[in-house]
């Protein structure tokens, strides 16, 4: 999947992210200008394929919340 950072104003606007969490994910990530992980496409064939949707927000990785200045690796469970 290909992501990119994402307003949560508009994540909670136009894509079901619950406002409400805003500003809590804010108060734990104040470096994070108010946006967040999103998913702009999704490569066929891929195990995300099966798993996310173009527009999912992501806040949250088997449990290990997400936030700007964090580092992800993603890898195939392959």
């Amino acid at each position: 999947a290909l992501m990119q950072y994402y307003s949560l104003d508009k994540a909670a606007k136009y894509d079901n992210f619950p406002g409400a969490q805003i500003p809590q994910y804010l108060s734990r990530y104040p470096n994070s200008f108010n946006q967040a992980l999103h998913v702009a496409s999704i490569l066929a064939g891929t195990p995300a394929e099966d798993v996310l949707k173009v527009g999912d927000v992501i806040h949250a990785i088997d449990g290990v919340e997400v936030g700007q200045g964090r580092g992800v690796v993603f890898q195939s469970g392959a």
